[in-house]
This record gives structure tokens, C-alpha cells and sequence, in this order.
């Protein structure tokens, strides 16, 4: 969001929605600075137990492994190994991280090619074999390599999760840091009961609804 000044003719209404939960996936080294992401589940299982994911601790090597086409893993020893790869618009995320996981790779993390976000995975509906993240950013990708041991860790289930909501009425303040007071939140505690022996999928969502009060409205003058 961008600031505004206050609205004086008609309404405006925005909010901000910020989830917190463990990190679902980290990679340290010495030196080395990284913000890995899972790809978004959805575009490569049909339910979250087919989506791979480091759970607990591991040390892996980090091996450069180009844009991962057949060709370029040939001669590259990928063996339990963190298999870091550059995102390419020619190869398709599902197919870098299969090509990997084939050459042995226990993990894949795929950084942009450019400056800039870009999670476009190319292709989606192939499931992925080994856990699979984006780093949003080329920094200290590349000086990865040759850091190893790196240490991997990974959450398959966060334990605590909280869903802030900020809304904003009227106009866009220049300054958008919040800070969450327990007199300001509300626990919601939800409880699952399935059948042992049988596999169930849940599906859950939650939506913030706001209580329908309007500021009082300004007139403005001409």
C-alpha cells in the first residue's frame, strides 16, 4: 500500500493481514544470508501430505547445480546434497527440482535469475520429490556454495500460528508499523477428531470480518 492523504469525498477501506508461524524452512552459513520460501503447495499436490518438506535438522553440502537440465547434472554429485539452482523462464521449477532429486539431491532451492521477486514456478500440477523452496533474492546465493556444512532446518507443522489484521479508514498513513497488544487479540482454538487407520484430508480457512461502522463523513468545500 502507498499513503494517501485523508479521503474527503466517499470512503476508503484497506487492510494488511500478516500471518506468523515458525519459519517452515531455513538454511544458515557463515556469512551467508538467505529468506528460502516452500513454493505454494497448491500449485504441485493435491493435498498438503503430498507436498514434500524438511522436517527437524540436517548439515548438507550445497552443490551449484546451474539451471538443473539433464545435461548440466551429468557431471554434478548431488548425492544428500542441498542442490542450489538458478531460476530459468526456459526450464520449469517442477522440472529443475525432479531433475535434481533424480541426480540425488535431498533438497532443492532455486534463486532468481534477475534483480526483483519472481516465484513464477512455469508449470504447475507435477509433484515435486524432495523438498523444494525460492530465494526471493540473489543475495549471497551464489557465495552459498562452498559454505558447506550448512545447516537446514525445516517445521512440517508449526505449533503456534497468528493471523494480525490492520485495517486502515479514511487514508493511508505514511507509517505502517504496528505493534499487537494481547488486549488487542483474540484466540480462536480449533479441535480435529478423525479415524485412526484411515488417511483424511482437512481443509480449514479463517477470514477477519470488520464490524460494519463507518467513520463520520467529512464534507469538503469547493
Amino acid at each position: 500500500m502507498q499513503p494517501t492523504q485523508q479521503v474527503t469525498l466517499g470512503s476508503l477501506t484497506a487492510y494488511t493481514r500478516w500471518r506468523l508461524e515458525a519459519p517452515s524452512i531455513t538454511f544458515t552459513a557463515p556469512g551467508v544470508h538467505l529468506d528460502p520460501e516452500y513454493y505454494d503447495p497448491v500449485w504441485f499436490s493435491d493435498r498438503s501430505a503430498q507436498y514434500p518438506r524438511l522436517d527437524g535438522s540436517a548439515r548438507l553440502r550445497v552443490v551449484d547445480a546451474g539451471t538443473a537440465t539433464a545435461p548440466e547434472l551429468a557431471d554434478r554429485d548431488l548425492r544428500g546434497a542441498l542442490a542450489l539452482i538458478r531460476r530459468s523462464d526456459d526450464v520449469t521449477v517442477a522440472v529443475q527440482s525432479n531433475n535434481a532429486a533424480a541426480a540425488g539431491a535431498r533438497a532443492v532451492a532455486i534463486y532468481n535469475d534477475g534483480p526483483g521477486l519472481n516465484a513464477d514456478p512455469g508449470r504447475t500440477g507435477i509433484k515435486l520429490l524432495v523438498p523444494t523452496c525460492g530465494c526471493p533474492t540473489t543475495r549471497g546465493s551464489r557465495s552459498f556454495v562452498g559454505a558447506a556444512p550448512s545447516s537446514a532446518h525445516g517445521v512440517a507443522s508449526s505449533p503456534y500460528q497468528y493471523e494480525l489484521i490492520y485495517p486502515e479508514r479514511d487514508g493511508i498513513p505514511p507509517d505502517l508499523h504496528y505493534t499487537a497488544r494481547l488486549s488487542q487479540l483474540a484466540a480462536v482454538t480449533r479441535h480435529f477428531h478423525g479415524e485412526p487407520g484411515r488417511d483424511l484430508t482437512y481443509g480449514e480457512s479463517a477470514f477477519a470480518f470488520q464490524p460494519r461502522t463507518r467513520s463520520p463523513r467529512r464534507r469538503s468545500t469547493r
